[in-house]
């Protein structure tokens, strides 16, 4: 009954669930719910047979994976240098279900 409510919320909620499982259990419902919830396959979404030995690993990858998925790298087109710049970023991108999101970010930058 928690599987199948967990399993409706997760195809609706469009948020990736990553899986991590301890020892030789079955976790095909695990893999299932992270496979649903568009999270990624094995090594990505789901990680199976997991020991306390390589579980930093684990984390590790999860962590990359999160915080390195998008990278903008620019450089000003000028050689003025000590001059400010206040850079401005609109990203938006199609999430699973469709939907658009977006989101601004500015930060000011010295040349040098």
């Amino acid at each position: 009954k928690v599987y199948k409510k967990l399993l409706e919320k997760v195809t609706t909620s469009g948020i990736p669930i990553i899986s991590i499982g301890f020892g030789s259990e079955d976790y095909s419902q695990m893999i299932n719910i992270s496979n649903r919830s568009g999270a990624g396959k094995k090594d990505t979404g789901y990680f199976t047979e997991i020991s306390s030995m390589n579980l930093k690993e684990v984390f590790d990858k999860i962590f990359y994976s999160i915080t390195k998925s998008y990278k903008i790298i620019w450089k000003p087109t000028f050689s003025e240098k000590n001059k400010e710049i206040i850079v401005g970023i609109n990203v938006s991108f199609r999430n699973r279900n469709g939907e658009i999101k977006k989101a601004k970010f500015s930060f000011s930058y010295i040349t040098q």
